[in-house]
């Protein structure tokens, strides 16, 4: 067996409190970490609350050979309520014997429903959370309510620096609390890519795509501010005159499209679909659409773009920028956006703006486009920055919260104990 240090403890993972992860409607991230887990922790289990969902359209199979259990086979993780996920959470914990649960926060109902479960049954609770003072509400009433609330976990596994600060500024130690929660796997768009870079052509023509194009992907919602990007790559293509610059190329959908399909034609800008097995004919600068695509596909895309961008208006942590890091291109990201601070060096691995400015965005842009220099060289340091930033790190961070003494927990919940 291979002990696992902690704090300069090596400690036996099998001796490790029975644990359970939970998470509403998994998606290849989250299988990602539960598996770097469970290499440390074997016999740890995952709970769902629905197999669908109305904003996330992941295709996940196979959870339950990997120890995921799921409430809802057939509803969406939104229409659940408290009384739907409460028993059946109190159910598995019981007759799994779980000691130590991970829990996605506190907010929606439904979550809030998980944690109750979990102290119902005397479980030490840890927050998963990406919420960073930005994306917080200013509700003063709000504010005082999260002070309570915290005071039912043990610990929080977070973000990154910015939200490990908010948490701080509600009560909770910072002793209890380790980063890493926003993770991706890694490894898995770094050898993706490197098979996508060394095939250009077989991968642009298996997916459509243009020969050069920015790349912006996700849910196309009023947060994403995807029109401000519409926005600044019309000004990039009026400064760059007659030099032919990349498509923009948004990948994703949802309830903007037709916000942003209107603000495409108001600006005159020449817009296509691209078509998987059929190299595009269309000259930029246009605006190529591409729906919701599967992490395979993701990675694919990534790999080939001249940069990724994401202009948000705020964004808790922004998972997409690892992903686009881990392919090794550059990132050209809202200052926004909770993961900036620890992964986005501006002028090093990419460009940060401000994402209620057009002229902003469109000098971010118009810097990377003319200099493929500069863009190989952040596509290596976005490399180089993301490689601590990984599933291990999760799992590390994970276990050590996992493996805190329960003496600690008794404490925190005593009159008078930490908010924690």
């Amino acid at each position: 067996m291979t002990l696992f240090a902690v704090n300069d403890v090596f400690v036996d993972p099998l001796n490790v409190s029975k644990t359970a992860f939970v998470w509403g409607k998994w998606g290849p991230y989250h299988l990602a970490r539960f598996s770097a887990f469970q290499k440390l922790v074997p016999d740890a289990i995952g709970i769902q609350f629905a197999a669908d969902s109305g904003s996330y359209l992941w295709h996940m199979e196979g959870l339950s050979q990997c120890g995921v259990q799921t409430l809802y086979t057939s509803r969406k993780q939104e229409d659940l309520g408290f009384s739907d996920v409460f028993g059946r959470v109190r159910n598995i914990l019981r007759r799994e014997s779980i000691e130590t649960v991970f829990l996605p926060s506190y907010s929606p109902m439904r979550c809030f429903a998980a944690l109750l479960a979990a102290r119902s049954v005397n479980a030490r609770c840890i927050m998963m959370n990406e919420t960073h003072a930005g994306t917080a509400s200013k509700s003063v009433v709000t504010h005082a309510l999260k002070k309570v609330i915290l005071r039912q976990f043990d610990g929080g596994l977070v973000g990154g620096t910015p939200q490990r600060e908010y948490f701080e500024s509600l009560g909770m130690r910072s002793s209890d609390i380790r980063e890493g929660y926003d993770v991706v796997d890694n490894d898995f768009y770094a050898s993706r890519s490197q098979v996508a870079k060394s095939d250009k052509r077989h991968v642009r023509q298996k997916h459509g795509l243009p020969t050069k194009y920015i790349l912006s992907l996700g849910r196309f919602v009023e947060k994403k501010n995807l029109t401000l990007l519409v926005r600044a790559y019309a000004k990039l293509a009026k400064r760059s005159n007659e030099q032919e610059i990349p498509v923009l190329l948004l990948v994703g959908e949802g309830q903007e499209e037709q916000a942003i399909r209107d603000c495409v034609a108001e600006l005159n800008i020449p817009m296509f679909q691209l078509k998987k097995g059929k190299l595009p004919k269309q000259k930029s600068p246009a605006v190529a659409l591409l729906g919701f695509q599967q992490a395979d596909v993701v990675s694919d895309i990534m790999s080939l773009a001249d940069c990724f961008v994401l202009p948000s208006l705020y964004e808790e942590w922004g998972l997409v920028v690892n992903e686009a890091m881990a392919c090794g291109i550059p990132v050209v990201v809202s200052q926004n956006v909770g993961a900036v601070v620890d992964l986005v060096k501006n002028d090093v691995n990419g460009l940060l703006f401000n994402p209620e400015s057009v002229e902003s965005l469109e000098a971010a842009l118009f810097k990377l486009v003319g200099d493929e220099e500069l863009r190989l060289q952040m596509g290596v340091e976005s490399l180089r920055i993301i490689s601590r930033w990984n599933c291990d790190l999760f799992a590390k961070n994970a276990f050590e919260l996992a493996t805190m003494n329960a003496s600690t927990t008794q404490a925190s919940h005593a009159p008078g104990g930490h908010s924690a």
